[in-house]
């Protein structure tokens, strides 16, 4: 591909540029003419002094694909083989011009890598572990360190004489990094050696799992789960790898009994008093009977260092024995527990034990996961059931039974295209996805913070909590993309699984987003057009009267025309043009400690021609009177950000910390 070459000859004092096409063997001959030599054998260049240097037709680029892989081609009128062979060894060898993950992307499962684990059939694998070789090492990824540990080792066990799976997938943060053969070591063991990209590590805690395979080279082999050696992490991944939602306190606490100590509801919170004992809390999961399988996950505050307990029962038992158990610690503060259970024939019930010391805890969620294949006939039920596969959080067969008339109505709606959809999840699942919305504190957040604008934000998908994270990849995902087509009208959206602009939104007391229109094309893709938007309310109880409505205006910017209160499981899908201004402009009037939450998805379609590139357009409002003059100052300060951002490949971590350390100046 094109770079530029430098030469300073002898006695040179002024520097030329030159535009002739020239090549590695035009170095030679160019030596020589500047020497006055003749090269004594035949060769191919030409110096590049020399008069009328021709100009090659042969050209290389480097472009994205539709599959996000990059695509080396050679374009030459006379010589079609060479753009053949160049994609041959695209396809061997794979890209890293452009994209470094593409240099991972090879051999016969490269159709794999990249894509997230919730797009395959995933089961708990049976009869194979795995040991990572110095896991400490993923607990605290730094990644301006050197060296990177982005060379992962783990070693196998499975049943005694057995040959462990041919094939086998590495998943970095819950994407697929690498397909890799298991291999016999020297010293008689089985292991998995892979190499991945800095990019798969995020900074801090990092989670590993390996999947034997199965199924054929294609793209959608079924992914069987081996086991890590530690239970902290081995129940996790059980929990996630279990397919069928069973119990959720997402619609509140009350099949929770308390048999010890007293226990009261507050702010979507079970309060929990332990003494002189530490609680305990029984509760009925009516679909877990029968069943050999089930993962918990707890989120909880802790008085201090301690534990977290399950102890269950199976049919044959009396109901008053609790001799089967489970433990994990926890250390002091808010902490994210997960538990597993593999016996026979569970009856369903399950006993909750917070802490090994007595004092007050903080249970703020509680789900159980049962294994599909069950063994009796309990089946998913009770108030507090999701009822369906969890992995297809998206009711999309309902939403595309109504597709002409939505489409219909989306294309007649003013001011710009769009449709409000009321229950756009399942009840159930929409008050999960709410329960799991990280709180302000929780997390760290990018600080949108100027004139226009007080809200945080978060685009990280790999950091999101594991449900909003599936429901992210589901909203990006080739079905879903069809039927936002078909509503809209617009082919070939493309969705960003880097959540540029979008992802997690929340808003404290007072904040706001002043009216705009939204910025035209990609930051970090030259020729993504932006086209249409989706935002999804996560606010169980919000009250109309603490604001937050999102607001569409006309396109001169005379009146506002449609209102949409943020209400829990409420979308808005509408089309993104120079003149479609939205906002909500009011500052917030919710209590402190509530926050408008939304989740933000953005779709674009590629343009084969230079699409005019204008960074988020704000505007006043009649009756803004003298604040029209920070709207626009603050309007231009964010377009010179948006050039530097595109200029440069920046993110907007910087800004934010920078936007941060100033709105904590002004407090």
């Amino acid at each position: 591909m094109p770079v530029p070459h430098f030469v300073k000859l002898p006695a040179q004092r002024a520097g030329a540029v030159r535009d002739d096409v020239a090549e590695t063997i035009d170095v030679l001959p160019t030596v020589a003419d500047v020497l006055g030599v003749e090269v004594p054998w035949a060769i191919d260049g030409r110096s590049l002094l020399a008069p009328g240097l021709r100009r090659s037709r042969q050209r290389f680029v480097v472009r994205g694909g539709d599959d996000g892989r990059e695509e080396v081609q050679i374009y030459d009128p006379d010589d079609e083989l060479k753009y053949r062979v160049s994609e041959h060894w695209l396809a061997i060898f794979g890209s890293g011009r452009t994209n470094p993950a593409g240099l991972f992307r090879f051999g016969a499962g490269r159709a794999l890598v990249g894509r997230p684990l919730a797009d395959f059939d995933v089961v708990a694998g049976q009869g194979w572990s795995v040991a990572w070789r110095a896991p400490g090492r993923y607990a605290a990824v730094d990644p301006a360190a050197d060296p990177v540990p982005v060379h992962l080792v783990a070693t196998l066990e499975g049943p005694p004489g057995v040959l462990p799976p041919r094939r086998w997938a590495i998943v970095v943060n819950g994407v697929v990094r690498a397909v890799v053969p298991a291999f016999r070591a020297p010293d008689g063991t089985f292991r998995l050696d892979a190499v991945v990209s800095e990019n798969a590590l995020r900074p801090g805690a990092n989670e590993l799992a390996a999947f034997f395979l199965e199924g054929d080279d294609g793209d959608a082999p079924k992914f069987h789960l081996a086991l890590p050696r530690d239970s902290a992490a081995a129940a996790r991944q059980i929990y996630e790898s279990l397919p069928e939602m069973l119990f959720t306190t997402a619609a509140g606490f009350d099949a929770l009994v308390p048999t010890t100590g007293w226990a009261t509801t507050t702010a979507g919170a079970l309060q929990l008093a332990g003494e002189p004992v530490a609680p305990q809390l029984t509760f009925t999961v009516p679909g877990l009977r029968g069943r050999h399988r089930a993962g918990l996950r707890v989120d909880v505050e802790s008085p201090a260092d301690s534990r977290v307990c399950v102890s269950y029962q199976t049919v044959e038992e009396p109901r008053f024995r609790w001799t089967r158990r489970r433990c994990e610690a926890i250390l002091a503060g808010r902490r994210e527990v997960f538990l597993a259970i593999e016996d026979h024939d569970l009856n369903g019930v399950l006993r909750l034990e917070l802490g090994g010391v007595p004092g007050d805890y903080v249970l703020r969620a509680l789900m159980v996961r049962g294994a599909a294949n069950a063994v009796g006939s309990g089946s998913p039920g009770g108030d507090h059931a999701m009822g369906k596969d969890d992995r297809s959080l998206l009711p999309l067969e309902r939403w595309q039974a109504q597709l002409p008339a939505l489409a219909e109505r989306y294309r007649s709606n003013r001011p710009t295209p769009h449709v409000h959809l009321v229950d756009f999840l399942d009840p159930a699942t929409a008050r999960a996805v709410a329960a799991a919305f990280p709180r302000p504190e929780d997390t760290a957040w990018i600080q949108y913070q100027h004139y226009n604008e007080r809200k945080l934000g978060k685009t990280d998908r790999d950091a999101f909590p594991p449900l909003i994270g599936r429901l992210v990849d589901e909203l990006n995902s080739a079905p879903f993309v069809a039927w936002l087509e078909a509503l809209t009208g617009i082919r070939g959206l493309i969705p960003d699984p880097a959540l540029e602009g979008g992802g997690m939104h929340q808003s404290e007391r007072g904040g706001f987003l002043n009216v705009h229109a939204d910025f035209t094309m990609h930051h970090h893709h030259t020729d993504w057009h932006r086209r249409c938007n989706l935002i999804l309310y996560l606010n169980e109880g919000w009250q109309e009267s603490w604001g937050g409505a999102l607001e569409l205006w006309d396109a001169k910017m005379q009146r506002c025309e449609v209102r949409v209160p943020p209400l829990l499981n409420h979308a808005v899908i509408f089309n993104t043009t120079e003149t479609s201004f939205h906002g909500f402009p009011e500052p917030l009037r919710c209590p402190p400690g509530e926050t408008r939450k939304s989740l933000a998805l953005y779709y674009y379609t590629r343009e084969r021609r230079p699409h005019r590139a204008r960074p988020t357009d704000y505007r006043a409002r009649p009756g803004d009177g003298w604040k029209r003059l920070p709207i626009w100052l603050d309007k231009k300060a964010v377009a010179l950000y948006s050039a530097i951002k595109r200029r440069f490949g920046l993110s907007d971590d910087f800004a934010s910390r920078l936007l941060g350390w100033l709105a904590r100046r002004r407090r």
